[in-house]
């Protein structure tokens, strides 16, 4: 910022002539409000970031603050994850919005940029929600999550606390009926740990598919193969890691095989994990209005139907020979550890 400037006198070829402003002028300014030094900015701006150092605020919350033990769907990405969330939807208990990919980046966000203060800090996370570009899916205005964040007591201020407001904006819109809710982006694979520490009584549900069905699937979608490879061995260990840091009550793994060879066991088992009742209408999610996102994107296109088992064993036809040798060369230890091969 460059101090002010007052003209001195008239002059002959119509520009204005400016010169230094006296102190006196400055201090005149000072007084009516019309000049704030450069260094008044820095050292405001310094004093915020220096609180904003000695005043973290936590990631996770108390456990009683929640308005639930949310669910994290986790999987690689082509692996069935939007297919599952569409049934749980479908029974009106649990509320899953189509994937945000938005709670890893809010976590960096918050850790990073806690020298903005709770109003600007809290204001941020909610924006990311809506900044994302599957929003317009959730048809929910966060206006209410909003007001209510930026006035949480110091001893209520969390980023959980902050996504829980939001989920329950979503909750209260879409699914009054619903006691849990969850979130279902592949992208958490790799911010887990974040997740974790943000949700350390969340419960976590990974949905298995064999990596050269899952692989084959994003090569389908234009992926180079050796980037839709390592994507699956990454995101798969991921989750085992996060399974080794969990109680047993908290983690359960679905193969997305037995999801679509028999929807109604595999369902049951989910429901269980999550204190839900079963209900067929969670069959029937390709005739509902909570299952939207084929009506947007071409590789949902399947959702618009009944469950069927024929992606099972795809990549033979998929792959080629070349493309097969590859995929199991750096896959077989994981295949040979889900019991996929022998």
């Amino acid at each position: 910022m460059t101090d002010q400037t007052e003209t001195s006198g008239p002059q002959s070829s119509g520009t204005k002539r400016t010169r230094p402003m006296s102190i006196r002028s400055k201090m005149s300014s000072v007084l009516r409000g019309r000049y704030v030094p450069t260094w008044v900015f820095r050292v405001v701006d310094g004093g915020r970031y220096l609180a904003g150092l000695l005043n973290r605020y936590p990631l996770a919350d108390r456990a009683d603050s929640m308005s639930c033990k949310p669910l994290f769907i986790v999987g690689a990405g082509r692996s069935g994850t939007t297919l599952l969330r569409s049934m749980l939807v479908a029974g009106g208990q649990v509320a899953v919005p189509p994937e945000s990919q938005v709670i890893g980046l809010a976590a960096r966000r918050y850790v990073s940029l806690q020298f903005l203060g709770w109003r600007e800090l809290s204001r941020l996370i909610v924006a990311l929600f809506e900044g994302q570009r599957n929003f317009q899916l959730w048809k929910t205005n966060l206006h209410p999550a909003h007001r209510i964040v930026v006035n949480l007591q110091p001893a209520e201020r969390s980023l959980a606390r902050v996504i829980d407001e939001v989920f329950q904006c979503y909750v209260s819109q879409q699914f009054s009926r619903a006691s849990l809710w969850g979130d279902k982006s592949p992208i958490n694979a790799f911010h887990l740990p974040r997740i974790l520490a943000t949700f350390p009584e969340a419960r976590y549900l990974h949905l298995l598919r064999d990596g050269r069905d899952a692989i084959s699937s994003m090569v389908a979608r234009g992926r180079d193969i050796r980037r839709a490879t390592d994507r699956w061995v990454a995101s798969v260990e991921q989750v085992l890691d996060l399974q080794s840091e969990l109680a047993p009550s908290q983690f359960l793994e679905v193969r997305y095989e037995h999801l679509v060879s028999e929807p109604q066991k595999a369902l049951g088992r989910i429901c269980g994990f999550l204190d839900v009742q079963y209900t067929s209408r969670m069959l029937d999610f390709w005739k509902l209005p909570t299952t939207v996102e084929y009506e947007h994107y071409e590789h949902h296109r399947n959702l618009s139907k009944p469950v069927f088992t024929d992606s099972i064993g795809k990549w033979t036809k998929r792959l080629t020979q070349g493309q097969q040798e590859y995929v199991l060369s750096k896959t077989s230890r994981l295949l040979k550890q889900f019991a996929y091969i022998v």
